[in-house]
């Protein structure tokens, strides 16, 4: 009987401590079950397999979410594989995009714009940038050009129906002059360096590094005009209605910009210099434009109203039917953003198009 006691005790023992291992292990399931719940915080929610997301990054400041992103490694924390194609401007990436060679792209507004007169499948799930100070235009001193008046009747270079194509627009406007007043030369990014070098043209309307790049070439024979607050440019996150139907990567990319943005916060000059390593550009230069980089991941009714307008002027200057139609609203799809931050929403009458 003494060894049956013994063995029942040993028995109620073993029994008592496996319970106890079950109720731990179950406590610390749920504890990381409540943790990864979608509706707390960003943090994201266990998902299936997916496959890697095809991402077109343009290399321009505005996209400075999108570089910390990638480069802190956040996509995968959110769950993502992200195989990054870096493009030399937002319009080309919307090229890439529109070509089926990636699956979401980094890109200015305008570019958008021009593409909502020929397709009805760009959907627009977020602005990640603003600023009101990024585009420049640089001459050379030796073609008898000081004063922005002097830029009438010259050979000025720009990317087509880009945003630093509408700041030229702007920027003549601003100064008395119509498009019409200068010779425009549309040239592709990488070629308005050595063109304005060669001479082949008199100036050119881009952004940094490429100003930066073109004035140390031309060595003191060169003058930059800026024009703060004439342009408020934003940097979308745009994909294909089609991916968007049967993704399930679009909150997770929201999800890792929207940490991007509180690291960007966070740490400033850490951030700048990601951005310059990444673009191949001069770290003062890119912290000089940082105070201006409006960083956050929104979508503003604003938005909306500037396309409208860069719409405008597309039909104007023949960059679009003149009779052409957009539908711009249609290609601004809040539902993601909604289900993670209702309050960095507020465009009116968007769909929010139901998520796979």
């Amino acid at each position: 009987m003494s060894g049956w006691a013994d063995n029942m005790g040993g028995w109620r023992a073993a029994w008592r401590w496996t319970a106890l291992a079950v109720l731990i292990t179950a406590g610390a399931g749920l504890a990381v079950w409540l943790a990864r719940r979608p509706d707390c915080g960003d943090a994201a929610g266990p998902l299936p397999p997916q496959p890697p997301v095809r991402f077109g990054l343009s290399l321009q400041p505005p996209s400075a979410l999108a570089m910390i992103a990638v480069h802190q490694h956040l996509f995968r924390r959110h769950g993502l594989e992200v195989n990054v194609t870096n493009y030399v401007s937002g319009a080309r990436a919307l090229e890439g995009l529109l070509k089926g060679d990636v699956d979401i792209v980094t890109c200015a507004e305008v570019p958008v714009a021009l593409a909502g007169f020929s397709t009805n499948e760009l959907r627009i799930l977020a602005s990640i940038g603003a600023t009101n100070d990024e585009p420049r235009i640089i001459a050379r001193t030796d073609r008898g050009i000081a004063e922005p008046a002097d830029l009438a009747g010259r050979r000025i270079g720009t990317q087509r129906g880009s945003a630093v194509h509408f700041f030229l627009h702007l920027f003549l406007n601003k100064h008395g002059m119509q498009d019409s007043d200068v010779n425009i030369i549309f040239l592709r990014a990488e070629e308005l360096g050595p063109a304005l070098i060669a001479g082949d043209i008199d100036a050119f309307s881009m952004r940094e590094p490429y100003i930066g790049d073109a004035a140390r070439e031309l060595r003191g024979n060169a003058v930059v005009f800026t024009e703060p607050g004439l342009y408020a440019r934003r940097e979308l996150v745009v994909a294909r209605a089609p991916w968007l139907a049967r993704s399930q990567a679009a909150m997770p990319i929201l999800r890792a910009l929207r940490e991007a943005a509180q690291y960007a916060r966070a740490q400033p000059d850490t951030a700048a210099r990601t951005v310059a390593d990444t673009l191949g550009g001069s770290f003062p230069e890119i912290l000089a434009l940082w105070p201006d980089l409006h960083l956050d991941v929104k979508l503003e009714q604003a938005l909306l109203m500037q396309l409208e307008d860069e719409a405008r002027w597309m039909r104007e200057s023949g960059l679009a039917d003149a009779g052409g139609t957009a539908d711009f609203l249609g290609m601004i799809s809040p539902g993601p953003l909604l289900q993670l931050d209702p309050e960095a929403v507020s465009v009116i009458g968007a769909n929010p198009e139901p998520l796979p």
